[in-house]
């Protein structure tokens, strides 16, 4: 596993669209994050613009076989000019342990807690490979929440600029920015907002980037290949809405921060992409999880005979499974190959549980 980090500049603006009713709706939604198959199609994108089809053709073959694995990106926020904290997605977990666990071992939340326990949604690795419980992220003097929804050790956050070492600090905020369709027939329809994530920044030493985890091919012309692609992302950028400034990029630095990450395959897994099970077999294997729906983009010219991409439903990060699965890489195009496949990626990419964290599992 090798871990990417995607510099980002100061304040850097990104769309990733939801699935909306109209066009003007999914603009006016936003993720906070670029999922799996966000950053698989700026990839194959990307890797698209060279004249060798075949080593294109290659790249695709190898995600769908399992050879090539991404996570989705998620937060990094550099705190000093060498230090970093990085986030992983909080697991499908209860707030309460399952009834089968000893209860002396596995602590229920308070239950003034559960709200905000809810609103959590993001992990830190030196939480991540601590041995707290639920109970312990709200014990301040064990953790640090920022802004309701980021977890940190206590000993992550003396890292922090004292300055920002405080619970209304926001990593990140999501802003509607006012847009206006010059050429638009109706007047009134003109006018619409269109949402992005707006990544803190502090300053040059104390900013929020993302990250993603990749698993790379053991073909070294291929491995060789997706990194060239990857660096050419700083020019491509990632998400929508690039040609107003979203999306932008300033360096993919190869790092091995996250690279030790437990990924024992038989043991309970947390999902770090967007998963679609290849079979019912493989649906049966999520114990805990929720669903997105992806897909739906219009494909041609706004007017008569519209035609959109199919939907899907994908499980999203932080998904329990009994063990690694396999996913599928998934064609939305409703002509199936004309004039090209739409690729969705659903392969999983998933590091093993914490055992400290086994007993909230519902299963």
């Amino acid at each position: 596993m090798q871990t990417i980090l995607l510099r980002c500049p100061r304040r850097a603006r990104f769309h990733f669209g939801q699935v909306g009713l109209g066009e003007n709706m999914a603009l006016s939604d936003t993720a906070v994050l670029a999922h799996s198959d966000t950053l698989f199609s700026a990839i194959i994108n990307t890797a698209a613009v060279f004249p060798d089809t075949a080593m294109l053709d290659d790249l695709i073959d190898a995600f769908k076989e399992g050879k090539v694995g991404i996570s989705s990106a998620n937060f990094c926020w550099q705190v000093s000019a060498s230090d970093y904290i990085w986030f992983l997605p909080k697991p499908a977990i209860s707030n309460e342990p399952n009834q089968s666990v000893d209860t002396s071992k596995a602590q229920s939340l308070d239950t003034g807690r559960r709200k905000e326990f809810g609103k959590v949604r993001f992990l830190s690795k030196g939480v991540w490979e601590s041995d707290f419980t639920p109970a312990d992220w709200f014990d301040p003097d064990k953790c640090l929440i920022l802004d309701g929804k980021f977890v940190v050790t206590q000993t992550e956050a003396l890292k922090i600029p004292e300055a920002y070492r405080h619970a209304r600090t926001k990593l990140y905020e999501v802003v509607n920015l006012p847009k206006v369709r010059v050429h638009a027939a109706d007047q009134q329809q003109g006018f619409f907002g269109q949402a992005a994530v707006q990544l803190g920044y502090w300053d040059e030493n104390c900013r929020v980037h993302y990250y993603m985890l990749t698993q790379m091919p053991e073909d070294k012309r291929l491995a060789a290949f997706f990194r060239t692609v990857m660096q050419l992302l700083i020019d491509q950028g990632i998400g929508g809405e690039r040609r107003v400034g979203c999306g932008q990029l300033t360096e993919i630095e190869w790092r091995t921060d996250l690279n030790e990450l437990p990924t024992e395959p038989t043991a309970l897994q947390m999902s770090l992409s967007l998963l679609n099970p290849k079979s019912v077999a493989e649906l049966g294997e999520c114990l805990s999880y929720e669903t997105v729906i992806r897909g739906g983009r219009r494909i041609t010219v706004a007017g008569e005979n519209e035609v959109y991409l199919n939907r899907i439903r994908m499980i999203l990060e932080g998904a329990i499974s009994q063990k690694a699965l396999d996913g599928r890489v998934v064609n939305i195009n409703p002509y199936d190959e004309t004039p090209h496949p739409f690729y969705r990626l659903g392969r999983h990419f998933s590091i093993s549980l914490p055992q400290n964290l086994m007993p909230y599992v519902q299963q």
